[in-house]
């Protein structure tokens, strides 16, 4: 009888630390992101331990037209400012417009706003109002401490679209100092390795380039959606479309029946249910129902932000 009650215990205590050990997990690849209030960016800090080591932070997304996506990285940069001291804010944009933007960031001159008015997708208010935010930041801090903003990109890379991401990934290589950079581009450009790729091109993508050259030293965060309405460019105008994806991997449908939106981080066992993850396909111009990109999760990416439900992304007012 006393062995029993023995051997019981010992299987509750088992029971219970695998409980534990479950949950400690979940609270530390889960975290749930708070819509109603992304003007604390306290709620991002899970990220800070996760890149202690890293160099460069990719900002990916799903599509260039999505108010999420400029909302929760508008945030996501500021906390990286903020807290763990990121100096560079580089975007998929043409460099000589970017510059412009530096300009203005660093010595308040030029019209941010024109630019990113006549720039196609990167019409966004949420983006014009985190520009300006940082040129205000900007004008409490040494000349050495200030934020920039560059491009990777060129107009004239445009024409050759199988060779544009070798040529932004050795722009930005050729460009990198001795600081910490977010690269704000569409997840197809910064995944670190070649699974999307399935017709055997062997185009790299930018990212892949980055993550050869940059190891453990660059971190990328993609962003991902079911469902809802995004923005393309269309007749030299945003134009808005409905779209809803098939259905996503085990592990993004089980958490957003319970979060809305949320991170996932890419060690998360229940990635290991399936050999891929489908990133929604959602590009600048409409072509017809999108289609997802397969994905692997740690060798592509190293975090998930999924919001269930996206709205088009809005104009300069």
């Amino acid at each position: 009888m006393k062995n029993l009650t023995i051997q019981i215990l010992a299987f509750i205590l088992f029971f219970s630390a695998g409980l534990q050990a479950q949950e400690n997990h979940k609270e530390k690849a889960v975290h749930e992101i708070n819509l109603s209030d992304m003007d604390n960016t306290k709620q991002f800090s899970f990220l800070d331990p996760l890149l202690k080591d890293t160099k460069v932070i990719g900002l990916g997304e799903a599509s260039h037209g999505t108010e999420e996506f400029f909302t929760i990285k508008a945030m996501l940069v500021k906390h990286l400012i903020n807290n763990l001291d990121y100096q560079v804010l580089a975007f998929e944009m043409d460099e000589t417009v970017a510059e412009a933007i530096n300009q203005f960031v660093l010595h308040g001159t030029g019209d941010p706003k024109e630019k990113l008015k006549s720039y196609g997708l990167y019409n966004s208010q949420t983006l014009y109002e985190l520009i300006d935010w940082i040129r205000e930041s900007n004008s409490k801090k040494k000349a050495e401490d200030k934020v920039q903003v560059s491009g990777f990109d060129s107009e004239a890379y445009w024409a050759d679209p199988f060779a544009r991401d070798s040529l932004m990934a050795k722009n930005f290589i050729d460009k990198m100092e001795d600081k910490k950079y977010m690269l704000w581009a569409h997840n197809t450009h910064l995944v670190k390795s070649n699974t999307w790729d399935i017709t055997h091109s062997e185009i790299k993508a930018m990212g892949n380039i980055l993550a050869q050259k940059l190891k453990d030293q660059y971190y990328l965060l993609i962003f991902d959606t079911h469902e809802g309405t995004f923005n393309v460019f269309e007749d030299g105008a945003l134009k808005e479309y409905p779209f809803e994806m098939d259905k996503k991997a085990l592990a993004v449908q089980d958490l957003s029946k319970q979060y809305p939106a949320f991170f996932l981080d890419a060690s998360d066992p229940a990635f290991s249910k399936e050999s891929t993850y489908p990133i929604a396909g959602l590009f600048a111009n409409w072509q017809g129902k999108p289609k997802s990109m397969p994905a692997k999760a740690t060798s592509d990416f190293d975090g998930l932000i999924y919001i269930l439900k996206t709205t088009a992304s809005k104009a300069i007012e």
